[in-house]
């Protein structure tokens, strides 16, 4: 079945750590763009009624939209991210929307706390990752910290060969 994702779209990131994204981020490679993610896995592409879809947009317009920094270079096993300060925004979100869909828990309910971050890339090699972590340490310092706008929720759907794209997108207050 075909997967969906709600997501804030970063595009202040993308000129920073796109090319290291397209390199190391199978979802970039798909479409994907920068992103701090609200909600993932969301519902199957094609089982969301009209009244979610509304509720979507109730859930979004009750988010103040707002600025925020990404401001350091960060791991998780296997994963390097950039890390967006303040981050209540996105907890407020994620929250709002596990309230809305708890049927749907970030990340499966595979994690204890949802981090919100924007994922770079993703390794099997730990040799690979601390090279690209320092290299972006070391490349993207004058970048930091990066000035972004969080300014509307948008719902990505991936099709059969697993590309994503946009399917909707709700404002932020």
């Amino acid at each position: 079945m075909h997967e969906s994702a709600l997501v804030v779209e970063v595009e202040a990131a993308e000129p920073v750590v796109g090319h290291w994204r397209r390199r190391y981020d199978p979802a970039a490679r798909l479409g994907m763009p920068a992103h701090v993610t609200a909600l993932f896995p969301f519902r199957p592409v094609g089982s969301l009624s009209s009244a979610e879809m509304n509720t979507l947009g109730r859930v979004a317009a009750q988010i103040e939209r707002c600025r925020f920094q990404l401001t350091a270079v960060e791991q998780f096993p296997g994963v390097v991210w950039l890390r967006p300060e303040p981050d209540n925004w996105c907890r407020e979100l994620t929250s709002a929307l596990t309230a809305q869909f708890p049927d749907c828990l970030p990340y499966g309910g595979r994690f204890s706390d949802s981090v919100p971050h924007l994922t770079v890339g993703q390794f099997a090699d730990e040799a690979d990752l601390q090279r690209v972590q320092q290299s972006l340490r070391d490349g993207i310092a004058t970048s930091l910290p990066l000035d972004c706008v969080a300014a509307a929720l948008s719902l990505f759907v991936s099709d059969n060969t697993g590309s994503w794209s946009v399917a909707a997108r709700f404002p932020f207050r």
